[in-house]
């Protein structure tokens, strides 16, 4: 299974890290996540065409988002491009 999220990029950069997308794709088995893990992907989950999106609330998805405020659909933003640093971005929610 394919998820997509972001990374911010300018701190990237900072710790001299080469990228040429801000959204990264990681392809994980999902037999190899515990329960509780594949869980909480599961409740941030939005399938895309080509890859599962984990975003924020896809519930939602559609609702108007005051400045500043965080759209539901809007793609999760973790430090570094692996399944652990997802993991950890969803806990912090």
């Amino acid at each position: 299974m394919i998820f997509r999220f972001k990374i911010d990029a300018v701190d990237w950069l900072r710790r001299g890290i080469d990228t040429n997308s801000s959204i990264i794709s990681v392809e994980v088995n999902p037999a190899m996540l515990s329960l509780d893990q594949r869980g909480l992907i599961a409740k941030h989950l939005l399938d895309a065409s080509d890859a599962c999106d984990v975003v924020y609330d896809p519930e939602r998805v559609h609702e108007v988002v005051p400045v500043g405020g965080q759209p539901g659909a809007d793609l999760i933003e973790v430090k570094d491009a692996t399944i652990d640093s997802l993991l950890m971005a969803l806990r912090e929610l």
